[in-house]
């Protein structure tokens, strides 16, 4: 009985020890406490209540930033698009799951619905807005432009927030923005109908996971399992990132930047 008590308290020992710092996760800056909170809320509280630790996030104020806190290792969890596995598994990261889909995932590309913009190709001279070259959709868009020769013909402008992308093309700051499937779902029906309008979709089977610090690995079933409570369907992780070149190519000189700063 005696041992059965300490082999008790030894156990819930460790479970509050586990909990002395909360479980914390990066969001990169183009998601809004909206899209977190519509997306991600019931994963949080599904993880709260599984390991008994406080969830805590960030959503970071530009990519610059979002890549800093991944190369410092700042957070427990990421969610993280494209290639960036690639680059972050000699900062040993784990996958711990991938969104998964029936089909491959768009990119849009967005006009004002009043707007004679009707293709690519009409961008050229024009403003386009993305997040980031180092996002999923804004390097992709980046790629696609170089597919059909308009490189350095189309005046791209980065705004971090989805929010602020759209607003601005309602307000006719642009020609065109570039967001992701799930952000263009959750947009107010009437918004979508009535003041904007879809000029090209650029097809990817580009990835997006959730990666976690190895030193943070034994949470991996609790974080899958707390995943099924999100809006998003998440499945088994793939270690086989998938993204444009250009993204990785970024990715790899931006983490020797850092690299370099740590050294100094």
């Amino acid at each position: 009985m005696r041992v059965l008590i300490i082999s008790c308290l030894l156990s819930f020992s460790s479970i509050v020890s586990a909990c002395d710092q909360p479980i914390s996760i990066s969001y990169a800056p183009f998601v809004s406490l909206l899209v977190v909170d519509r997306f991600f809320g019931g994963f949080h509280r599904e993880l709260e209540a599984l390991t008994g630790c406080k969830v805590t996030y960030q959503i970071h104020r530009d990519f610059e930033h979002f890549l800093q806190a991944l190369f410092l290792r700042e957070h427990t969890l990421a969610i993280t698009p494209g290639n960036y596995f690639k680059v972050l598994k000699p900062l040993n990261y784990e996958v711990v799951s991938t969104l998964t889909s029936e089909r491959n995932r768009n990119f849009h590309v967005i006009a004002n619905s009043k707007s004679m913009i009707s293709n690519l190709n009409e961008l050229v001279g024009k403003k386009a807005f993305i997040v980031s070259p180092l996002s999923g959709s804004g390097s992709h868009f980046l790629a696609k432009l170089n597919e059909l020769g308009l490189t350095n013909k189309v005046d791209i402008e980065y705004i971090n927030s989805y929010d602020a992308m759209i607003l601005a093309i309602i307000k006719g700051e642009g020609a065109a923005a570039v967001i992701v499937d799930e952000y263009w779902g959750v947009l107010d029906r009437h918004v979508r109908e009535k003041s904007l309008k879809i000029i090209a979709q650029i097809e990817t089977n580009t990835s997006t996971d959730f990666v976690i610090l190895k030193e943070h690995a034994a949470l991996a079933p609790q974080v899958r399992s707390s995943l099924q409570a999100s809006e998003l369907v998440w499945g088994e992780p793939n270690n086989q990132a998938n993204g444009p070149e250009l993204l990785e190519s970024l990715l790899q000189s931006r983490f020797e930047v850092f690299k370099n700063k740590q050294g100094q």
